[in-house]
């Protein structure tokens, strides 16, 4: 077990001493590679390689002029790159600056804040929200190359030209001639140069396009600055090949896995304009065909052996099949690997081969740090999938953006179920798209589709719910089934769903609701995997900055890292980074937990076991943004309740009392191919030492495919020491398979007994009087600013640079000094467990800003974006008086969580022994002073307020009047009346309100903890109704209560307005108390 002493600023689990610490180190500097040679190539007889040398030259981003001063003309440009690459990563393009601007980033506008002034000064350009490039690029790049075509080498052929993956837009022309344009995000561009191509040099020439040249949004994955980066460039293969006038356009596979069987379906193209005498091999049969012009469809089946193996997961077996076509220019073959495999919804489950699978997936986004684009070749993939498999995963979504063939090539060989999308985040019917998203969507079907592994479709990311969507969607669909019905298509993930869909991927039910056994109730008729579950954050890994060797820097972490030293939270990263993650570990086991066992439930697709370093950096993975573990967790240990065979114990509650009975159901999560037959399933109890203490089998098990009902765990807890930690532990008999939870059994009545203790509710002369009387106090303060944050069991979610109004969550759990005496009646880790649930959930953290270092007990981790030093539990020495400071009410919450009772009972006892004997010295008026901190965040944000309902449908988000941030605003129309109501979250005592930057007139103000029975409030101006200056409007103006009112619910009802359309700039409440 790791042990922590927390000894001032420094918390270093087997770490530097303070005189030993070193920051991490920042990322190498980036040395773009040189080109070298002649930008030729020569095509024999068997075509050429274009990779290599090629000449460049960048048009103006914003006045293109190539096209018009005929560039495509030229035979060569001034400098020279390497391909395939992007321009960006060869030292193309502009350097980053204030001005730059970026595609689709989220919160821009936070960067102009005075907190960031430092990091928009030139030579010191840093933004916080993603990876950043050194160089920009947004426009046409020009390449060009010369190709000298050998005598002979044509034989009558057409000379075609694959461009694996450019990006995005590539236009080609070759000896001055345009031959044409392709738009394809997801499959390769082929263009036919001509036959019978001359001998002699031929000048080629590329343009490529990177702006938004269609509606896909500038979020998406396959587009965005947060992600892969809007590069420009061509990557993977760039090749010439000789294909004959008659040719195999497609191939199309259909399996049957009951009768092994597959269906052949070979399109033949004859652009002679002539018939042709053809023959036809697929397998071992052949047959000769007379081609009329144009297309022929040759279909034939192939029968593979009886026993033939399937493909799945378990057993990804590839069959070899070649397609030949025979002409007279030669033979053309296609080596097909062939994966039996069947994917149907049969009610609300997945069957694979007939049998049922859960999806346990997670989200690939498109983030190669690496380079800032995808890899190309399946060795990587076969790495990337490979650290997926051993995670226990088996599905990966792709976020709007499609992988290319050499990772549906490895995930075939690994048995992994892929879901690539059309590139779309925002509006798919939109007009200016054409028919671009319906040609998309059959490109990349038509390109990947005979890939076992290619198994379910979909056409973007939560598109909007306006306009023409659903019906756009519900049609497209319908289309996309007829077209190929090997894969399961939906018509998008998230906000829409239609009638044709064969799945169903939103987002709820998932998160805490189902967790301690609740399970999740899907109101679905089909197949429903959860959309992004989880996005539970971590601290930053700051040892990661070195590893971005390439054209990216972690500028995001640079910013995190030097705003933690100047907070003086640095030292303690590592420590932050493990007690994080081990809280960051509970909560998705939690999640995952709960779908497996949740009938209903047909998969997951997390959002996810590795980082997202885009829109504000999101640290959800146990991964890093390069797949490698950061220390916390394993992927042996994620895999363990992550599988297709994972015994759970339904945990109601993780805190018990010493009388309770311990009455867990156990449900066994099956998807394996084979039923398990006469099983047993052993239960143990064991101690911190690993002691068994209580045991029990399950017997004579059938455990079939599914969800089974193993039966329940029921032991009384008398016979177990308390207060203690013990483990749960499930596993099955002569296997490696088992799974484990942590539970706490508290004493039925621990002494609360304050002996000798003062216990103290605030700063006042009984504090200060019994602090000089060399008493020992407990104070728990019960009137702060709530400008101090609140504490949560769960982490951030996703970041709080994007999601900045998340005031419930706006820690990473708590860093605990495990070793401390406080802790002798109250076991704990150095990280938060399920102990600290409900105590956390009901206080919040100092933010320490003046206060000593020295004297903590229990650190809460502050979110990276802010790094504040926060408190939870201290102790100091007072003149001749001692102090044990805790921000959780424990008197209060004693009666409703045995922990807390627990955890008062253990500190009350250590501040009645001689061990209470704190050293560090505090003054009380520097505690006076941190009490009433004030930030300049809103208080109703601090309070986690939202907005409970509006009188009308307003032009720009409602929340924006409560947001903090005076450079938003609501506005609407105003037709004689009006009204806002807002949840405080819980019932609270005001003294008013102040409004800032808003055109009412005349207001009322009503409170309540029923929203449907609201009270009038009266104002200080002796009335309930206020009226506001006009020349006051872009001041804060505040409105006072007569007397203190309380209330979960404030509304604020608008009589008039200056003005036609009401402008709310921002609400506030002032003198909270508590």
């Amino acid at each position: 077990m790791k042990k922590t002493t927390i000894t001032g600023l420094l918390v270093m689990v087997g770490a530097l001493a303070s005189d030993g610490f070193r920051k991490p180190e920042y990322a190498p500097a980036y040395i773009p590679p040189v080109a070298k040679g002649n930008a030729e190539a020569a095509v024999g007889e068997n075509g050429a390689d274009l990779s290599g040398t090629w000449t460049i030259r960048l048009d103006d981003e914003k006045y293109p002029v190539g096209e018009q001063e005929q560039w495509f003309n030229q035979t060569g440009f001034p400098e020279k790159i390497n391909l395939p690459d992007a321009l960006q990563n060869a030292g193309f393009g502009s350097p980053v600056s204030v001005d730059t601007e970026w595609m689709g980033v989220s919160g821009q506008h936070l960067w102009f804040t005075e907190k960031y002034d430092q990091y928009r000064v030139p030579g010191n350009i840093k933004v916080p929200f993603f990876l950043q490039p050194e160089r920009r690029f947004i426009g046409d790049a020009w390449y060009q190359k010369t190709l000298t075509v050998e005598k002979g080498a044509a034989k009558g052929r057409d000379l075609i030209l694959t461009l694996e993956r450019p990006h995005w837009e590539s236009t080609v022309w070759l000896d001055g001639k345009k031959v044409g344009s392709n738009n394809s995000l997801g499959v390769p561009h082929v263009y036919n140069l001509g036959r019978d191509i001359p001998a002699g040099d031929h000048n080629l020439v590329i343009t490529i396009n990177n702006t938004l040249l269609l509606p896909v949004g500038s979020r998406a994955h396959s587009v965005s600055d947060e992600t892969q980066g809007a590069w420009n460039g061509m990557i993977g293969r760039l090749r010439l090949d000789w294909r004959s006038p008659v040719y195999m356009k497609k191939v199309h596979v259909t399996t049957d896995y009951k009768t092994r069987t597959a269906d052949i379906n070979v399109s033949i193209m004859n652009d002679t304009g002539s018939a042709q005498s053809v023959a036809v091999r697929v397998g071992k049969d052949a047959e000769k065909l007379n081609l009329t012009p144009g297309m022929t469809t040759y279909t034939t089946q192939v029968q593979f052996e009886k026993d033939a193996e399937l493909w799945s997961e378990f057993h990804p077996v590839l069959h070899d099949l070649k397609v030949d076509l025979k002409t007279k220019w030669g033979v053309e073959t296609e080596a097909l690997k062939v994966g039996i495999r069947n994917i149907e919804a049969a009610g609300t489950k997945f069957l694979i081969n007939g049998h049922e699978t859960f999806m346990r997936g997670t989200l690939d986004c498109c983030i190669f740090p690496k380079t800032g684009y995808p890899p190309m070749d399946k060795e990587s993939w076969l790495d990337h999938f490979g650290t997926m498999k051993a995670s226990g995963i088996n599905h990966v979504r792709f976020h709007s953006w499609c992988p290319p063939e050499a990772a549906f090539e490895a995930a075939d060989e690994l048995g992994m179920y892929l879901m690539p999308e059309i590139h779309i985040w925002g509006d798919p019917s939109n007009p200016a798209f054409g028919n671009w998203v319906e040609e998309e969507g059959k490109r990349i079907i038509d390109e990947y589709g005979n890939h076992p592994s290619f198994c379910f479709f979909t056409h973007g990311n939560e598109p909007w719910r306006t306009g023409n969507n659903k019906p756009f969607l519900t049609e497209l669909t319908r289309k996309m089934k007829a077209f190929d019905s090997r894969m399961l298509h939906t018509g998008a993930a998230n906000t829409i769903q239609t009638e044709e869909d064969e799945f169903t991927c939103v987002a709820f039910p998932r998160g805490p609701g189902g967790w301690k056994g609740k399970g999740y109730h899907s109101p679905h008729k089909n197949p429903f995997i959860q959309h992004e579950p989880g996005q539970w954050c971590a601290y930053p890994n700051f040892d990661e900055m070195k590893k971005y060797t390439g054209p990216l820097k972690p500028k995001n972490f640079e910013i995190f890292q030097e705003q933690a030293e100047e907070n003086g939270v640095l030292p303690q990263w590592k420590d932050f980074l493990y007690a994080s993650g081990k809280l960051q570990a509970l909560c998705y086991k939690e999640d995952c937990e709960a779908a497996l066992a949740s009938e209903g439930v047909a998969g997951t697709q997390l959002l996810g076991i590795s980082d997202f370093t885009g829109q504000g950096t999101s640290l959800v993975g146990y991964l890093d943004a390069f797949l490698e573990e950061k220390g916390y967790l394993t992927k042996e240990e994620f895999s363990r309740h992550w599988n297709w065979s994972v015994p759970l114990a339904r945990m109601r509650s993780y805190v018990y009392k010493n009388s309770d009975q311990l009455d867990v159901p156990v449900v066994y999560a099956y998807f394996g191919e084979e039923s398990l037959e006469n099983q047993t399933l052993i239960w143990e109890i064991r101690d911190a030492a690993g002691s068994v203490l209580k045991s029990g089998v399950f017997q004579g098990l059938e455990i079939t495919g599914g969800r089974n009902k193993i039966g329940s765990i029921r032991t009384a807890l008398n016979e177990l020491q308390a207060p203690a930690v013990y483990s749960l532990i499930l596993r099955l008999k002569d296997t490696e398979i088992s799974n484990d939870w942590n539970f706490m059994v508290c004493e039925d009545e621990p002494d609360t007994d304050p002996g000798h203790v003062v216990v103290c509710r605030k700063v006042d002369a009984e504090l200060e009087a019994a602090l000089k009387a060399g008493k020992s106090v407990l104070f728990m303060p019960n009137e702060f600013s709530l400008a101090h944050p609140r504490t949560s069991f769960e982490p951030v979610y996703w970041n709080l640079f994007l999601f900045s109004h998340n005031k419930d969550r706006v820690t990473l759990g708590t860093l605990i000094d495990d070793d401390h005496p406080v802790f002798r009646n109250f076991p704990t880790k150095n990280h938060t467990t399920w102990n600290w649930e409900y105590i956390l959930k009901n206080s919040y953290g100092l933010v320490m800003q003046n206060l000593p270092k020295g004297g903590m007990i229990v650190q809460p981790i502050d979110d990276w974006n802010e790094n504040r030093r926060l408190g939870f539990m201290m102790e100091y020495k007072v003149g001749p008086g001692k102090m044990l400071f805790c921000m959780a009410d424990l008197i209060g919450l004693q009666d409703k969580d045995p922990a807390a009772k627990q955890l008062l009972s253990s500190i009350l006892g250590y501040m009645n022994s001689d061990a209470f004997a704190p050293s560090t010295e505090l003054d009380l008026k520097a505690l006076s002073d941190a009490l009433e901190y004030s930030s300049n965040s809103s208080m109703l944000a601090n309070l986690g307020a939202s907005m409970k309902g509006v009188s009308h449908q307003w032009n720009n988000s409602h929340y924006e009047a409560i947001d903090g941030d005076h450079g938003t605003y609501w506005n609407g129309k105003f037709d004689g009346s009006g009204f806002i109501t807002i949840d405080l979250g819980k019932a609270t005592k005001l003294q008013g309100v102040s409004l800032t930057d808003t055109n009412l007139k005349e207001i009322s103000i009503r409170m309540g903890n029923d929203p449907e029975q609201l009270t009038s409030v009266l104002l200080t101006n002796d009335s309930t109704v206020m009226t506001l200056n006009e020349e006051d409007r872009k001041k804060t103006q505040k409105i006072g209560f007569k007397q203190e009112e309380t209330g979960r619910y404030l509304q604020i009802d608008i009589r008039s307005i200056y003005g036609q359309t009401i402008r709310f700039g921002e609400m506030d409440v002032i003198f909270v108390l508590f």
